[in-house]
């Protein structure tokens, strides 16, 4: 990821944060944390977990993503912009790779 991209993902995480911060004290001691297909709540937890949850578990994947380009054993940078030759909407005749070809048997009427 670039930088701003880093910087929109923390925000995201500490503006969750302080979501969690700011309603705390209104949660009930229970909260619901799973409905049936009618929508009646039928599992319930503990208001830490309701809270902390979700923003510790996305700082926990934004770390694990900080740490991905140095665990990779070629250290290699990551481009998610380059296309493959071969994806859709990339021209294949174009290049310069031979193309595999597939016998067809025409069957007579």
């Amino acid at each position: 990821m670039n930088r701003p991209c880093w910087w929109i993902s923390l925000a995201l995480i500490a503006f969750g944060l302080a979501v969690s911060v700011w309603l705390y004290p209104t949660l009930p001691e229970q909260v619901a944390t799973h409905w049936n297909i009618r929508g009646e709540a039928d599992g319930y937890g503990p208001k830490w977990m309701a809270a902390w949850a979700l923003p510790v578990v996305a700082l926990g994947l934004l770390g694990v993503m900080a740490l991905l380009p140095w665990l990779s054993p070629k250290a290699y940078p990551i481009d998610a912009s380059a296309a493959s030759p071969r994806a859709p909407g990339r021209d294949v005749l174009a290049t310069n790779e031979p193309q595999s070809t597939m016998p067809v048997e025409l069957a007579a009427p």
